[in-house]
């Protein structure tokens, strides 16, 4: 389940990063062009559209910022043996659990 999720998770991290750049390149080259504020859907004083974009382009940062928090603690790997306590394989249960997670480009997960 984690190599799948692993897969969507670079997929989403890759046209995050498409959104974020192009967001980056609206907002310097409309960084001075003038539009209609509003707020609460009623026109306000005017701003930039260069401005707006780049209120989009912070809230996709953080988005950018969270999905990188997340890489550490989401890419465990699960293998835990018989009953979750490697004992099925003796001595060498942590070790096959370590090489296991290195195979796969996993981290052991903290319970280890």
């Amino acid at each position: 389940m984690v190599l799948l999720i692993r897969e969507g998770y670079a997929i989403v991290e890759r046209d995050l990063q498409g959104v974020r750049d192009e967001l980056a390149r609206l907002a310097e080259t409309y960084a001075e062009t003038p539009m209609v504020g509003r707020t609460h859907h009623v026109y306000a004083i005017p701003t930039t559209f260069g401005l707006k974009a780049a209120g989009w382009l912070d809230e996709v940062d953080r988005g950018l910022d969270r999905l990188t928090e997340l890489r550490e603690r989401l890419f465990a790997l699960e293998f835990f043996g018989a009953v979750g306590t490697l004992a099925s394989l003796g001595e060498k249960g942590p070790e096959v659990q370590e090489h296991f997670a290195e195979e796969l480009d996993l981290d052991v997960p903290r319970t280890a």
